[in-house]
């Protein structure tokens, strides 16, 4: 069999890259209708004999792989051809690359993608469209199936070997003399998309250099700014039925304290939300809602310099003795010790408040970060000081009636009155948006920013977003 597979095939040498000590992570495959064979003889065959000339055993993991491509396989069988291999970025990372032979238009490809050790491998066809490759200098981030259910095919790599002949680099300028620099070429027709998630003045670990230099090179930018050529939000409010095939709630384009902890039904009690006058209803959705709340205002801050923590203590002179705490380096400590202790002992913690301090550490157009999305995940209603003004808040899609702005009041009095004295129903209307919409984790947001990418990258050049040539920190 192995000596059957060296002469129908020319492709059995990259078979020899499977490293002894790493297990293979996303596999990029083409086929094309050849000679009926089954496909595990085949993947046995050529392992065998590449064991056999290059000194290595065959190890049950490569069966195994080989076991699975084959259950995956689409019906009727297909001739599958090994064309690179090629080590990955991280130490955990394997991956090979399957290409037909012969006219590209008559491939038909698929992607196979693994987890660790490929214990879960799932297969996406993509039809006859060859899909782009997007290259992403983020060394943290899951990649495997990540655009499956974009409308274009794409797929991301951090592999830097793949980025002289990738459609798109997005470059995570955070990274910047971190993880890596641009190079001081740039590939024809290749385009470079700049992201950022800080706010200006750039941090220090931010090497601006690298920025600077880059400048003339960039295509697109990425980032919270809504006058990015793609919106990549901290997160945003959507349609629970939002995926990356849609456009999201507004008309513009990491951690384990984001997973959603929405704690409300929203088919059950909130379903009355417009009904609350209903007196048989009130009691449902106060229970539902934890109302009343025995406090006023709760604010987590670790940065204890500076115009907002000035605001807070300031404020807090304003409401009722212990109606207001503030958790962390610069008040009380976190009867919670971390972010990793239970659901329950934060979800007993912020249940006893009304209102979250989402404070953002600037003021600048378009800089609304996890602070606010943090209040709805954790049930609260947000009190909010970011973006030049509560419009900024309106123009990413969070519905005025889901938060209160620091800039709807006169003075700190007025602001203190309000948060006092509103009564249950009231209180209870800030919740309303829950029925139709809901947090994007972070994933969502990156999976809808990195389609909209894709899809571009499938346009023909004449019709793509025009280029920028340059990088601003706003944008």
């Amino acid at each position: 069999a192995a000596h059957q597979a060296f002469t129908t095939t020319r492709f059995i040498l990259p078979l020899t890259f499977f490293s002894p000590e790493v297990p293979p992570q996303a596999l990029l495959l083409t086929s094309r209708p050849a000679v009926i064979m089954r496909p595990v003889l085949l993947a046995l065959a050529w392992g065998h004999a590449a064991a056999m000339l290059f000194g290595g055993p065959w190890r049950p993991e490569r069966e195994q792989l080989a076991q699975r491509l084959a259950a995956l396989m689409p019906l009727p069988p297909k001739d599958w051809h090994f064309a690179r291999a090629a080590q990955g970025v991280q130490e955990d990372t394997f991956g090979l690359k399957w290409r037909g032979g012969g006219d590209d238009s008559e491939e038909d490809i698929y992607e196979l993608a693994c987890d660790g050790k490929c214990t879960s491998p799932s297969l996406t066809h993509y039809g006859k469209e060859k899909p782009k490759v997007i290259y992403y200098n983020a060394k943290y981030v899951e990649f495997n199936g990540m655009l499956n259910q974009c409308p274009k095919p794409c797929r991301v790599s951090p592999d830097p070997e793949d980025m002289p002949g990738a459609d798109a680099v997005i470059w995570n300028t955070g990274a910047f003399n971190y993880w890596q620099d641009p190079p001081e070429t740039k590939p024809a027709g290749q385009k470079w998309v700049f992201t950022a998630f800080f706010e200006p003045p750039r941090p220090p670990k931010v090497h601006e250099t690298s920025v600077v230099d880059s400048n003339g090179f960039v295509d697109w930018t990425m980032t919270f700014h809504p006058k990015s050529d793609f919106m990549w939000p901290y997160s945003q409010l959507v349609p629970r039925a939002w995926g990356p095939g849609q456009p999201p709630s507004h008309p513009t384009g990491n951690g384990s304290s984001l997973q959603a902890l929405d704690y409300f039904n929203t088919t059950g009690a909130l379903d009355c939300i417009n009904e609350l006058e209903v007196g048989r209803k009130i009691d449902e959705l106060k229970k539902e809602l934890h109302v009343p709340r025995p406090k006023v205002l709760l604010a987590m801050v670790s940065n204890c310099m500076g115009e907002r923590i000035d605001f807070l203590n300031t404020l807090q002179k304003f409401l009722p003795e212990g109606s207001m705490d503030i958790l962390g380096r610069c008040g009380k400590p976190s009867p919670c010790k971390s972010r990793n202790e239970s659901d329950q002992c934060h979800q007993d913690l912020f249940r006893q408040y009304k209102f979250y301090a989402a404070f953002e550490n600037s003021r600048f157009e378009g800089y609304i970060t996890e602070k606010l999305f943090r209040g709805f995940l954790e049930g609260m209603v947000p009190l909010a000081v970011g973006g030049r003004s509560k419009s900024d808040y309106e123009a990413i899609g969070v519905p005025e009636d889901a938060f209160i702005h620091v800039d709807d009041f006169r003075d700190m009095q007025e602001l203190a009155d309000y948060l006092t004295n509103i009564d249950d129903l009231d209180y209870m209307r800030f919740f309303a948006w829950r029925k139709t919409l809901r947090v994007a984790s972070p994933m969502d947001t990156r999976v809808h920013s990195f389609c909209d990418v894709c899809k571009e990258l499938h346009k023909p050049p004449g019709q793509q977003k025009p280029s920028r040539k340059s990088f601003s920190s706003d944008l």
